[in-house]
């Protein structure tokens, strides 16, 4: 290995722990009700896949968090898992809160809900430009009673 290579694999890693340190961050601010400053992760053109409605953009992933979170106010995020590489982070997470306010249709129902989820998170220049979601939403809703859950 030569020196320059050596170089640019400690900048990588400092640019993992970066990213992670910055997600972290990120998840920190959310569960303290800071949605503004949750958002300073993400790249204006961000583009999130798997979660319905959401076009890319930072204005329309921000619509869908304020929404989520005034209809879950009380949402705490708990990092489970978290692995980074390069320009890429993965997170196994558990989300949890009260519904108490109209959610994509749904009246509010007082009730709390508790799911898990996986994502996957993009960065260029220290802020997040691709993220991928996968989430058990079909669970939330089984636990809002919008959806009855399957009886065997």
């Amino acid at each position: 290995m030569s020196l320059s290579s050596g170089k640019r694999e400690q900048q990588g890693l400092a640019q993992e722990d970066n990213n992670g340190m910055m997600f972290i961050r990120a998840i920190a601010d959310w569960n303290k009700g800071d949605l503004d400053s949750y958002l300073l992760m993400y790249a204006p053109s961000v583009v999130i896949h798997g979660i319905p409605g959401v076009e890319a953009g930072l204005e329309c992933a921000k619509k869908f968090y304020q929404g989520f979170h005034r209809s879950f106010p009380d949402t705490q995020i708990l990092v489970e898992d978290l692995f980074t590489r390069a320009d890429k982070l993965a997170c196994r997470f558990t989300v949890s809160g009260t519904h108490k306010a109209d959610f994509m249709g749904i009246s509010a129902t007082d009730k709390f809900i508790k799911f898990t989820g996986i994502t996957i998170l993009k960065f260029i220049a220290g802020k997040c430009t691709e993220r991928w979601n996968q989430a058990d939403f079909l669970g939330m809703l089984q636990q809002l009673e919008t959806i009855p859950e399957k009886t065997s």
